[in-house]
C-alpha cells in the first residue's frame, strides 16, 4: 500500500481563536510566531529529505545537491534546537546567536539557488575548506615556534650550566 504524499508534508499550525484573541488583546504574538517557527523548521526538514532523483527537482550536479541539502539540514537542526532552547523562554541571547546562524545559512542557500553558476558552489566550498586548511598551517607554525623556543631555552640553560 502506497503512502499518500500529502501526509508527508507538515501540516500548518492551527491557531485557536482563543489564543489569537489573547494575542490581539495583549499585543504579544510570540505564541503564534513560535508555532509558525516550529512549522518552518519542519518544512525545512521535509525539503532536505527530497532525494536527488526526485522528479520534483531539476537535474543538478551531485556536489551542488549535497551542499544545498547540507545547508537545509543545518537550518532545520538549528531551528529545532532553538525551539528546544527557547521553549521555556530562557537563553534569549543564545537563541539570538543561533538565529543569526540560521539566517546566514539561509542567505547562503538563497545565494547558491539564485543562479545556476557553478563558480558559486566552488567559492562556497573553497571558503568552507579555507579554515580547515588554515588550522593545520597555524598548528605547524606554532609547533615550529615552540620548537625554536625550546631550542633557545636549552641553549640558554647550557650557557648557564
Amino acid at each position: 500500500m502506497e503512502e499518500d504524499d500529502s501526509e508527508l508534508f507538515p501540516e500548518a499550525p492551527r491557531i485557536a481563536p482563543e489564543m489569537l484573541a489573547e494575542c490581539r488583546e495583549s499585543g504579544n504574538y510570540c505564541p503564534v510566531l513560535f508555532e509558525w517557527y516550529k512549522y518552518t523548521g519542519l518544512v525545512c526538514s521535509f525539503f532536505a529529505r527530497i532525494q536527488r532523483q526526485s522528479p520534483a527537482l531539476r537535474s543538478i550536479p551531485a556536489h551542488h545537491y549535497h551542499v544545498l541539502v547540507g545547508l537545509l539540514n543545518r537550518c532545520c537542526r538549528l531551528m529545532l534546537a532553538n525551539v528546544a532552547l527557547s521553549h521555556k523562554g530562557l537563553l534569549g541571547e543564545t537563541t539570538a546567536i543561533v538565529d543569526r546562524c540560521i539566517f546566514e545559512s539561509a542567505v547562503k542557500l538563497a545565494w547558491l539557488c539564485e543562479a545556476s553558476l557553478h563558480d558559486r558552489f566552488e567559492r562556497f566550498t573553497a571558503e568552507g575548506q579555507k579554515t580547515e586548511l588554515e588550522v593545520p598551517r597555524q598548528n605547524q607554525r606554532q609547533h615550529r615556534c615552540s620548537q625554536r623556543r625550546g631550542l633557545a631555552h636549552r641553549k640558554e640553560n647550557a650557557r648557564v650550566d
